[in-house]
């Protein structure tokens, strides 16, 4: 069934300094905050395996709502330097991400409501006070309830561009300029990491005017 909600927000900001003339410098500043949310409007349910004779066991029935949540904050300052005499410009960003994180949904749903039947296949939900069988009762995973949070990363980039007035021009690049890929830690599962940052990269491009 089409059970499935997607729900993105954020918000976007940009600022530019134009270019100072004394130091013929600009400034140009962005960013965005988003957080991405995806869960199932359907009940959710928990099947046990077969025991060793075959037979299955009731199905537990829980509350919709699981799901996960994705949380950014991100910056991005870009410094272009004019050397006029000489077509050329510098241009250095630095990104940074200050706020990354994943967690679950639905975690409170740890309390089956009803439960389906292995033998009929219908469905019973269950009334306050009534006793739950094991058979219902889902694993609960501790390290779901943990946020999944890493630190704040930067990463820089480097452009050089050469004009050739009426020409055209070339440029070179450099991705990761300061090789930086920390390796982090997950707090939801440790001893397992994850590569932050692209590995270094870099390139050239020409352009011609006709």
């Amino acid at each position: 069934m089409n059970d499935k909600v997607n729900k993105n927000q954020g918000i976007e900001f940009d600022f530019s300094s134009g270019q100072i003339a004394p130091i013929r410098t600009q400034f140009v500043f962005n960013g965005a905050w988003m957080r991405s949310r995806s869960y199932s409007t359907a009940y959710s349910f928990y099947q046990k395996n077969p025991d060793s004779d075959g037979n299955y066991k009731d199905i537990g029935i829980y509350e919709a709502g699981d799901g996960t949540e994705y949380k950014r904050f991100s910056t991005n300052l870009r410094i272009i330097h004019n050397i006029p005499k000489i077509s050329f410009l510098i241009s250095l960003s630095i990104q940074t991400i200050w706020h990354d994180s994943q967690s679950y949904l639905g975690i409170e749903n740890k309390t089956p409501i009803g439960y389906i039947s292995a033998k009929d296949l219908s469905m019973h939900m269950l009334q306050p006070g009534d006793a739950i069988n094991p058979d219902w009762q889902k694993q609960i995973l501790e390290n779901r309830e943990i946020v999944d949070r890493y630190s704040p990363l930067w990463l820089f980039n480097l452009r050089l561009t050469k004009e050739l007035k009426r020409f055209g021009g070339f440029a070179f690049f450099v991705n990761n300029l300061f090789m930086y890929t920390p390796l982090e830690e997950s707090k939801r599962s440790p001893g397992t990491y994850k590569t932050r940052n692209p590995e270094q990269f870099f390139g050239a491009e020409v352009w011609l005017k006709f």
